[in-house]
C-alpha cells in the first residue's frame, strides 16, 4: 500500500485489475485519498483540498 497510515470509507471493483479505495491519508489533512490497484501495483492520488463554506459558520435560529 503506498500510505502507511490511515483510514479507508469506500472500496470499489469494476472488474478484475480495477480496485479503487477512498479513504483519509493524516499526512494529507484536508484532502480526498483515492487508492487504484490495478491487478499489479499501488497507485495514489489526492483529491482537492477540501471547502469550507461561510454559511457552515452562520448560526441559524
Amino acid at each position: 500500500m503506498p500510505v502507511r497510515l490511515g483510514a479507508m470509507h469506500g472500496v470499489t471493483a469494476s472488474g478484475p485489475g480495477d480496485l479503487w479505495v477512498s479513504g483519509i491519508d493524516p499526512d494529507h489533512a484536508g484532502r480526498a485519498l483515492f487508492l487504484r490497484f490495478d491487478g499489479a501495483e499501488w497507485s495514489r492520488e489526492y483529491g482537492p483540498p477540501f471547502r469550507v463554506h461561510e454559511d457552515d459558520f452562520v448560526l441559524r435560529h
